[in-house]
């Protein structure tokens, strides 16, 4: 596992770049901007408001990030539910 300073250099270096965020991540930030009590329950039952914050900061370190039209069907499909 990468050190905190490789991932942080990691991240500057790849910040106008962005990153693609998956599926399940994507409505792990979603759901958990929207209201962090929902993180926990359903499609997010895997994840902790901890990995929402670490995502969180992720994607703050990032110029942009890069959700395609299949990412955005797996959402869709499942009715974010």
């Amino acid at each position: 596992m990468a050190s905190e300073p490789e991932i942080i250099t990691l991240l500057a270096r790849h910040k106008s770049r962005g990153a693609v965020i998956d599926t399940n991540l994507l409505l792990l930030l979603i759901s958990g901007t929207y209201d962090l009590k929902s993180i926990g329950r359903r499609r997010t039952a895997k994840y902790t408001p901890s990995d929402f914050r670490l995502i969180a900061a992720v994607v703050d370190r990032l110029d942009r990030i890069v959700v395609t039209p299949n990412i955005m069907t797996g959402n869709c499909s499942r009715g974010w539910r």
